[in-house]
Formats: C-alpha cells, sequence, structure tokens
C-alpha cells in the first residue's frame, strides 16, 4: 500500500508539526509515536525505547515462533560466556497453531543460587504473559528440565542482579500436535459410576462402559444399565485434559431407545444431547472444551445403558512433564497427524439415516 502525505499542522501537546507523514513526537520516557496519514484516516503507533547495542549477543530477543518441523534454541544474554549484570529479559515462546504444545528441553543451566532464588532467576509460566500459572521459578546448577506447556505458549522471565555472574542456560525448543486418544479407559485410570446399579450378580455395572469393548449385545456382558428411570452414569478421567469429542455407543439388542435425548455434561456444564436412530450404534458429541468428568443423563423415562463410552482428546502434562509419552505410549517425535475437528473423521455412522 502507499502513504500519501497531507499537508497539515497537527499538534502533538504544545509541540507543532511540521507538515507531511510520517513523523515522530518524542516522550520523556525515551519512546516516541510515529504518524501516518493516508487519505482521511490517520492513526499512532508507539515505539518502545529500545536500547542500541553493538554486541548482538546482549539483545533479549522478545518472541520467538515455535513450529513442529524445526527445533530451535534460546539461550540467556551472552552464553556460552557469562552474562551482564542488572538485566531483564522477557521471552515468549509461542505456535500459530493454537493445537500445539511447546517443547523447552535445557541443554545447560548455571545460575547464581539461592534458596528462593532472589539474586538471579529464570521464571517459566504456562502461557504468554506474566498473569499466566507459574511452572516454576530456577537458579543454581540444577537443570528445569524439559517443559511442556499445556497451551501454545511458554513465558520466560530472566532477571539478574548486581553481583555474581554464570554462564546461564541454553534451551531447544519446538511444537507438536498432541494426538487424540480415548482418556477413558480403565486402565488409565478413569474411574466410572453410575447412579445405581441394575443387577446385583456383577451385570450392568458402570465400569462395563469403559472397558474397550463396543459389543451392544447386554448378554455378552459389556453393557453398563442403570436401575433408577432417568438415571445417570459418568466417567471421570485421570487427570484435567482437553476434551476433543465423545463416542457414545449403545446397546442395540434391545431398548435403542432409552438412549434418545441423554444429556452430556462436562464438569457439571451441559454441551449437548444424544439424537439416537434406529439402528445406529455409534453418536458422536462434539466437546471442544477441557474438563474432567463427563455425565450422561436419561431423559427418555427408561433406565440408561452403553455399551461404550470413548473420551478423545489430549492430557498434556502432569506437573509439566511429558505424560502422553509416558503413560499412554505415545511419541511426541511422531510425524504430526492433525486429528482436529475441521478434518474429516470416519466413524463408521450412516450420516444419511441420522
Amino acid at each position: 500500500k502507499q502513504w500519501y502525505q497531507r499537508r497539515v499542522a497537527i499538534t502533538a501537546g504544545d509541540e507543532e508539526l511540521s507538515p507531511g507523514f510520517p513523523q515522530t513526537v518524542p516522550y520523556s520516557d525515551g519512546s516516541a509515536v510515529k504518524l501516518y496519514g493516508g487519505g482521511f484516516v490517520w492513526f499512532a503507533l508507539r515505539i518502545p525505547n529500545y536500547p542500541e547495542v553493538e554486541d548482538e549477543s546482549t539483545v533479549c530477543e522478545p518472541f520467538y515462533s515455535a513450529s513442529n518441523d524445526a527445533t530451535q534454541t534460546i539461550s540467556s544474554l551472552n552464553y556460552p560466556d557469562n552474562y551482564p549484570n542488572s538485566e531483564s529479559c522477557i521471552s515468549v515462546i509461542t505456535s500459530n497453531n493454537s493445537r500445539h504444545v511447546v517443547r523447552l528441553e535445557f541443554s545447560a543451566f548455571d545460575l547464581e543460587n539461592h534458596v528462593s532464588c532472589s539474586y538471579d532467576s529464570l521464571e517459566i509460566r504456562d502461557g504468554d504473559s506474566a498473569s499466566s500459572p507459574l511452572i516454576g521459578k530456577y537458579c543454581g546448577s540444577t537443570s528445569p528440565g524439559t517443559i511442556v506447556s499445556s497451551g501454545n505458549a511458554l513465558y520466560l522471565h530472566f532477571s539478574t542482579d548486581s553481583s555474581v555472574v554464570n554462564t546461564g542456560y541454553n534451551a531447544s525448543f519446538t511444537a507438536f500436535l498432541v494426538p487424540y486418544t480415548n482418556l477413558a479407559l480403565s486402565e488409565l485410570l478413569a474411574v466410572a459410576e453410575q447412579q445405581d446399579d441394575y443387577s446385583t450378580d456383577g451385570e450392568g455395572l458402570a465400569q462395563l462402559a469403559i472397558d474397550g469393548n463396543t459389543d451392544g449385545i447386554y448378554s455378552n456382558g459389556h453393557v453398563s444399565h442403570t436401575a433408577s428411570i432417568n438415571g445417570w452414569w459418568k466417567v471421570t478421567l485421570a487427570a484435567e485434559s482437553y476434551i476433543s469429542y465423545l463416542d457414545i455407543w449403545n446397546r442395540m439388542d434391545c431398548c435403542q431407545g432409552r438412549l434418545n435425548g441423554a444429556k452430556v455434561l462436562v464438569d457439571n456444564t451441559e454441551i449437548g444431547a444424544v439424537e439416537q436412530v434406529q439402528g445406529v450404534q455409534q453418536y458422536k458429541i462434539v466437546v471442544d472444551l477441557a474438563g474432567r468428568e463427563i455425565k450422561i443423563w436419561a431423559t427418555s423415562g427408561e433406565t440408561l445403558q452403553l455399551a461404550e463410552v470413548e473420551v478423545y482428546g489430549s492430557v498434556i502434562h502432569v506437573d509439566h512433564t511429558l505424560y502422553l509419552g509416558l503413560d499412554l505410549g505415545l511419541d511426541p517425535d511422531q510425524p504430526e497427524v492433525d486429528h482436529s475437528l475441521d478434518d474429516p473423521v470416519d466413524l463408521g455412522l450412516d450420516l444419511d439415516a441420522r
């Protein structure tokens, strides 16, 4: 786009600007406003007062862009030489994909030690601002190790005092898309409950709806069953998770209509209902929320019977260490596959019938 100068007089405070744009108006704090004019539209950009330095190694880089196809590095000022005194450097590592998480892995760490890290320190937060949840404040020679964000950003604040200096830190970072997996399985420590059990002889128990088997024939022993009319069933996941969607599998040997209209809640917030269709067993409910408890509540005036409830999403971290790779057998370094809801998902449903 082309900017056109306007020959007008504009006053900034007590200072009259000469005709023509752009022009810079200084402030007492060393920052400035640059004025632009085009047509009949005017706007201003405030320019921070960044000090000029000759040695690029002493420049604090405020923004880093993480991607899944390249590993990049971030380090303290002057690294591998000693960092300077009296510095305050804030950096944010962000991926432009909201479904990414950021992994930060330290290869070197040596800051002045203090029991509460009051001298030199590196503060890491789970997000993109100083108000994001604190992951940790680090100093001394004990490395933070590997840090994984719960979202697509990490906030780093490196600060030093006026005395002792060390070599600082060096770390690599990358972004990756956490694949969705079924989190509602007994083997992953999910726990199922229901309002009451239909039978006292072990049939129809709540846990049968998260046993990994979608068999909808009740006599085969994989279907939960409440005793109460309009009863509820729920599963509590092992940890707070991002939940993308649910697959709810109905009983099929009889009584399919009992699932019709069942309400679906995540942490007691209603997010949808099952629209049951005769002959269709599998129903997808979009969630796209963080949560831990999923409840299904019958409204048909009948008991609630479920062959299986699958909760697809991702647990990113526990105490900000890599969780998926340890407990779910998934490799975060695998080639990225986008399982987002924007992509077609073959659920084996007869969509015309619905």
